[in-house]
């Protein structure tokens, strides 16, 4: 699927989640979006992403990243299973409501959060594999639905980041 993505940008204080947020001017591009070096997975990345090391916008090393995409829900629609390839937190969100955390602590969700320091990063520390849940199905409605997610470093001088997703 094709993205919009931020990643220059602090969005705090911003209803980025919200289905009629205009996303317009984001960049974008299909996934596996990433900035990485590991070889099992730089052959999968369709968009390149900034380096996280790399401070922009008044924000410091370790900033978060947004993506933004839309998906058509059918009338039979029972619910979807969600396949995410993630490194190294991110919070997911279905027509601007929070349908899951992977990684991310609870409480109010910043530019600057990091992950949750007491779970574990992605298996060998890349997003080799993806790792899936299913959202509640009543975040969906007939027709278009907008899909939110911002991806969180596990510390701040982190040297990658990575998002792919897949309903099924």
């Amino acid at each position: 699927n094709v993205w919009k993505f931020m990643q220059v940008s602090n969005l705090d204080g911003v209803n980025w989640t919200a289905t009629g947020f205009n996303d317009a001017a984001w960049p974008s591009g299909p996934g596996l979006l990433a900035f990485e070096t590991n070889p099992a997975i730089t052959n999968l990345i369709k968009t390149t992403l900034n380096a996280p090391t790399i401070a922009t916008n008044g924000m410091g090393s370790g900033h978060a990243y947004y993506f933004r995409t839309t998906v058509n829900a059918p009338t039979n629609l029972t619910g979807f299973t969600i396949n995410a390839y993630i490194d190294d937190g991110a919070v997911f969100y279905v027509n601007g409501s929070e349908a899951r955390r992977v990684r991310m602590p609870s409480g109010t969700i910043t530019n600057a959060s990091l992950t949750d320091s007491g779970q574990q990063p992605p298996p060998n520390g890349d997003a080799i594999n993806p790792e899936s849940f299913t959202p509640p199905a009543s975040l969906f409605t007939v027709g278009v639905n907008t899909i939110a997610v911002s991806v969180h470093q596990n510390v701040v001088g982190s040297s990658d980041i990575t998002f792919a997703l897949n309903l099924s």
